[in-house]
């Protein structure tokens, strides 16, 4: 481009910067491992029935990582299929009204197998990924059940993942200040 070109298009009226997109409605679903541990750890706590782990997926997991019918209702089905969780119908109560239309409600328990795969879950440290931060989250709502050397355990594979992610923004930091 010719100077005098330059000093024109410098000179001239600034451009507007593009108007950011909003994202916010767009959602990304995790890992099956990190529903699965969702949906034992839960079950640790106590039976209970799909529609409150949903609910309490959307507390925990937040709007732009939901839990949908669609991921929940097949991973429950695949969870009872390899004898990891169990179901009965729930028993009505006199106090409780039962739901005004459908079927009676499904209380959903975890087997001696599911609280192994639980805690196979927990302690393994797996491989750092873009679920690495809502996975830590899961395991930190489930804390009360792990020893205090086992919660040491989760601490430090979190630490290493902070170390990698600090490590990996100096370093692509250094190079944007080197060469631009």
């Amino acid at each position: 481009m010719p100077a005098s070109d330059q000093q024109k298009s410098a000179s001239g009226p600034l451009e507007q910067p593009p108007t950011p997109i909003d994202r916010s409605h767009q959602t990304r679903a995790m890992s099956p491992l990190v529903y699965e541990l969702f949906v034992l750890g839960e079950l640790m706590v106590e039976p209970m029935y799909s529609a409150l782990l949903h609910e309490i997926a959307q507390r925990i997991l937040g709007p732009l990582r939901p839990l949908s019918w669609g991921i929940l209702s097949p991973l429950i089905l695949r969870l009872q299929q390899v004898g990891l969780t169990t179901s009965a119908v729930e028993q009505s109560r006199e106090r409780l009204p039962r739901p005004a239309r459908g079927q009676p409600r499904r209380i959903y328990s975890i087997t001696p197998a599911g609280r192994e795969r639980f805690f196979t879950l927990m302690l393994t440290p797996s491989e750092y990924s873009r679920d690495t931060s809502e996975v830590f989250v899961i395991k930190l709502t489930k804390f009360q059940l792990l020893t205090p050397v086992q919660r040491l355990t989760v601490l430090q594979w979190y630490r290493g993942y902070t170390s990698y992610l600090r490590t990996y923004y100096q370093t692509r930091s250094r190079y944007i200040v080197h060469n631009f």
